[in-house]
């Protein structure tokens, strides 16, 4: 009779556990960690549930992956081989107007512009507007147009081709280019100031957006040979039809060569 109140004052001393100190905690995770203190670790075991120490595991799903069979595969190529290549001509994407910046090609009411000038004009009371001055694609007439702040413009990214001038097809009153995917065309009539320094095999790099060609650029250094010079005032005209102004110890079939920033005489490479 008397072991039932110790049992019972056990019981009690036991539910009222205190809680470990930091010395205590390294000493017993020495001895399951290290020791292998097989008591210790029975003991605890013994106190946990199943669930605790073996959660279940979850079902596997089922394999969705959907395996094409040979007929399949052998149509996709079939079907593959007949697409022809499209040769990438840029692309355009709409861009808040405060990050638009000068020479940026942008699209405004089916019409592409060359951006000159951006200014933000600030209002009171109101978020303002931009005002640009902007080009007609190879035109010299500037027009400014007005747009509210936050607006969006489409911006035209082009696609840069590296090419070799061939020759002038007067049937079709084009300059005709070689690139590695195709020919490419520029009208005699587009005003694009570069194309009068071109000469036969002369690389240069054309920038186009879809059907439209922006911009032919060409070295900054260009050699050519001097087949015909004016005596009066030394205007030398080039084997391409360009003429120059060049000092006076320039002889016919001398080879110059001019920058094509300022279309002026630089020097003399070869002397005739």
């Amino acid at each position: 009779m008397k072991t039932q109140p110790r049992n019972l004052e056990y019981s009690k001393r036991s539910s009222y556990v205190r809680p470990l100190n930091y010395y205590e905690q390294r000493v017993i995770l020495h001895k399951i960690l290290y020791d292998k203190n097989s008591e210790l670790i029975k003991d605890l075991i013994s106190k946990a549930s199943p669930e605790e120490l073996c959660p279940r595991r979850p079902k596997p799903r089922e394999d969705r992956r959907i395996v094409a069979t040979d007929e399949e595969l052998i149509r996709s190529v079939s079907q593959d081989e007949g697409v022809e290549t499209v040769e990438d001509t840029g692309y355009e994407e709409p861009t808040q107007i405060n990050h638009v910046r000068a020479g940026h090609y942008v699209l405004h009411k089916n019409q592409v512009y060359t951006v000159s000038t951006t200014q933000h004009i600030a209002q009171a009371r109101s978020k303002g507007h931009y005002k640009l001055k902007m080009k007609l694609l190879h035109t010299t007439k500037e027009m400014s147009f007005s747009f509210p702040d936050g607006c969006k413009m489409t911006v035209l990214t082009p696609r840069k081709v590296s090419c070799e001038y061939s020759h002038f097809n007067e049937d079709t009153n084009c300059y005709v280019f070689k690139s590695e995917v195709s020919d490419i065309s520029v009208p005699r009539g587009i005003n694009i100031a570069s194309l009068k320094y071109l000469k036969p095999r002369l690389k240069v790099t054309i920038s186009r957006w879809r059907d439209k060609i922006l911009g032919v650029f060409v070295p900054f250094h260009i050699e050519y040979r001097v087949v015909q010079l004016n005596t009066g005032n030394y205007a030398a005209t080039l084997d391409n039809g360009l003429v120059v102004l060049v000092p006076t110890y320039i002889k016919v079939n001398d080879h110059i060569e001019i920058t094509t920033k300022a279309c002026e005489f630089l020097r003399r490479t070869k002397i005739s």
